[in-house]
């Protein structure tokens, strides 16, 4: 019964799980691929012997110790650009360890699903790349080895990733790592810094949406730029909207998203808005985007994510955090980029540890990765590969430290853990913010039906589990 109801389980995790999508902008996704690495002599720390008169070996000895005959299987997700980067990365831990390691390389469309299909037949690659909306799933199922022995024997030192970041892939009534992120990101204002001169603009920090309201009538009175007033509530404030008791409870209130969604009718009133109409007419990627065009004076985006942007912008361009409710301690969303993490039925979690390892700290990997997959969580890392930031780098250590600067990394969104009914309540969410954008709602008749409707929802998954 017990392997049948698990069966039923993970049946239904592959059909949720397919459909499951990250809030993150999607990579370029080229043709599933799969390939597999030339295998390398596997090469075994030796097991310590033990006799009458010898010491027994120590935790970190037995857990560093590589398994015979170890062989893995790494997964990931992404464009060509990180497919190429990962692959060099194989190759550098296959030549230090002499671990052979089979790649299993997929666009972000197929990524998911393939991991569905595999965790129902009980085949997850050893380690593999994951995202934060998926985590609590694949935990709740049992298919995600603890780290925390590794890490509590120093094998996988973790000593200097901030907790914060750490928190997200923490999980149990210890609160065990399973989860270890690759790296942090913010998604926060790109701003062109050429034409905040040129208008004789300061963007005060943090700063309201009345703020950017008059900041927009500003720009567009002296350099005729403005931007939108609209965020997608649901992605870039999403942690903050649950309380972070047992209960879980819907945080907003009324007045603070009839505060957001008024200031934002009143910029397309305005005419400071970038319409539903015109985000579906954009074809391209970031370089398309209208800050990138120079019709818009910022633009709202992920901090790893802006390449392409500035690829093919000639402007100075710098972070600000999103403009809050005055109420709000927290403007950026300072998140995990993504995951590392390993089976719970790998045959070789040494093995699998020593890549993970790698992926997270060696030198010559992470000098070519530098930000691919946010800025990494090691301290030791950061300042290691500093001499090889780009552009795209800089910023995203500028954000983090401009996040830090002003006190707006807020202590208690450290260690958030969706509650099972995110999903339902970000459709909610996103359905009013149509409401008011397609002027189907007024903003005070969209944020009371939002709580309400909210709040009832919470109350019927809680009754019906």
């Amino acid at each position: 019964m017990k392997k049948a109801l698990k069966m039923i389980f993970v049946l239904c995790l592959l059909t949720i799980l397919a459909a499951c999508g990250r809030n993150e902008e999607p990579e370029a996704t080229p043709a599933p691929a799969e390939a597999t690495a030339t295998p390398a002599p596997a090469v075994a720390t030796p097991t310590p012997t033990t006799d009458e008169t010898e010491d027994e070996p120590t935790e970190f000895e037995l857990l560093s110790t590589i398994e015979d005959g170890a062989r893995l299987r790494l997964a990931w997700w992404g464009g060509q650009t990180r497919h190429d980067m990962t692959m060099e990365a194989v190759d550098i831990f296959e030549e230090l360890t002499g671990i052979p390691v089979d790649i299993e390389f997929y666009s972000w469309d197929d990524y998911f699903t393939m991991l569905a299909t595999q965790a129902a037949a009980g085949m997850l690659p050893d380690v593999m790349q994951h995202v934060v909306a998926q985590s609590r799933s694949y935990y709740d199922a049992n298919l995600i080895l603890n780290l925390q022995p590794w890490v509590d024997a120093g094998v996988l030192d973790l000593s200097d990733y901030e907790e914060g970041l750490l928190g997200f892939g923490r999980f149990g009534p210890n609160r065990d790592v399973y989860f270890v992120p690759t790296g942090g990101n913010v998604r926060a204002m790109l701003v062109n810094m050429d034409a905040i001169r040129e208008a004789n603009m300061e963007i005060p920090i943090p700063f309201t949406y009345e703020d950017l309201f008059n900041m927009n009538v500003h720009m567009w009175d002296t350099v005729g730029m403005h931007g939108s007033m609209w965020f997608g509530l649901n992605q870039y404030f999403r942690p903050s909207f649950f309380t972070l008791n047992e209960n879980q409870d819907f945080a907003w209130t009324v007045d603070e998203i009839y505060y957001i969604f008024d200031w934002a009718r009143r910029g397309d009133e305005a005419g400071f808005a970038t319409t539903p109409q015109q985000r579906d007419e954009r074809t391209g990627g970031a370089e398309d985007t209208h800050f990138a065009t120079g019709d818009q004076w910022f633009e709202v985006m992920p901090a790893n994510a802006t390449a392409g942007v500035l690829s093919v912008i000639d402007f100075e361009a710098q972070f600000f955090p999103m403009p809050v409710h005055p109420s709000f301690p927290q403007p950026f969303e300072f998140a995990p980029t993504m995951y590392w993490t390993i089976a719970a039925n790998t045959q070789f979690p040494n093995a699998a540890i020593q890549l993970m390892d790698n992926l997270l700290h060696n030198y010559e990997i992470m000098s070519m990765f530098i930000t691919d997959r946010g800025m990494p969580g090691s301290q030791r890392v950061r300042d290691m590969i500093n001499p090889h930031f780009g552009e795209g780098a800089r910023l995203l250590a500028q954000a983090i430290e401009v996040n830090s600067q002003h006190g707006l990394i807020n202590p208690v969104w450290h260690g958030f853990v969706d509650p099972p009914w995110t999903g339902a309540v970000n459709a909610v969410i996103q359905q009013h913010i149509e409401y008011v954008t397609y002027f189907a709602m007024t903003p005070r008749e969209a944020a009371e039906a939002l709580v309400a409707e909210v709040e009832a929802l919470i109350e019927r998954h809680r009754a019906e589990n």
